[in-house]
């Protein structure tokens, strides 16, 4: 008995991804050039977290760069209209995304603490700032490992077509889920057979607007069970595609 796959109706939200991407973008590059000025006017020299921030706007306006880039080749679109080629490189694109993303969000974080050390002397005040550093590092390298070693070969991310072998998704659920209770913001799963591939990028341009530590929005998607299993098999062999 063959089994029937209903498509879902054809939209495009591409623009209403990329219109707070892309505003925020815009806000945080203006506000952080007005940071770095008014720095350099009033004490002649930028402290590390200064150069924290120089470091997170470029990568933050890499992911913006990348996310339009993602729309021109169907991001925005239900999977069902996907065409292989493009669902690859959408993925890739993603992918990319993803681990620019990691470094932003790292580097945005360490700049807030290191901006607060300078407001106290005291053990009681530096000691846990050089904690939150020490742990968001740890976060942060923790998932730079899990984005390119939790599946062989690394293409697999994005290369539906290619036998691979991956980590037991369970853990990497459970350490999102712990660190999405540290941000008060729970990881979302989305199934690209019924719904569109989101990406909430406005934290990341917010964040380094306001110089703020931003709410970790962490998405992911698969590819699809009738997709997945084409391609891989069962799905206990084959990771989800995660997406920031």
């Amino acid at each position: 008995m063959s089994t029937t796959i209903s498509i879902p109706p054809y939209s495009n939200k591409s623009a209403i991804y990329l219109g707070p991407v892309i505003s925020f973008g815009i806000i945080a590059l203006l506000l952080v050039i007005a940071r770095i000025y008014t720095r350099l006017n009033r004490t002649g020299k930028l402290q590390l977290d200064d150069w924290l921030i120089i470091l997170a706007e470029p990568l933050s306006l890499t992911g913006i760069c990348l996310a339009i880039a993602a729309t021109s080749y169907g991001w925005g679109k239900p999977a069902s209209y996907f065409t292989p080629e493009d669902l690859k490189t959408t993925l890739k694109l993603q992918f990319a995304l993803q681990t620019v993303w990691l470094f932003t969000l790292w580097s945005v974080r360490l700049s807030v603490a290191c901006s607060l050390l300078r407001f106290g002397t005291e053990r009681l005040w530096r000691w846990p700032l050089y904690f939150v550093m020490g742990l968001q590092t740890l976060i942060s390298g923790a998932y730079v490992v899990i984005q390119f070693a939790q599946c062989k070969p690394v293409s697999a991310n994005w290369d539906t077509g290619i036998t691979s072998k991956c980590w037991n998704l369970h853990p990497i659920i459970t350490l999102g889920w712990v660190v999405a209770g540290k941000d008060c913001a729970p990881p979302r799963k989305l199934s690209m057979t019924d719904q569109h591939v989101r990406y909430l990028h406005s934290n990341g341009s917010s964040a380094v607007t306001y110089a703020h530590p931003p709410d970790s929005d962490s998405q992911s998607v698969n590819v699809g069970k009738d997709t997945h299993q084409r391609a891989h098999g069962p799905r206990s062999s084959r990771h989800r595609h995660q997406l920031c």
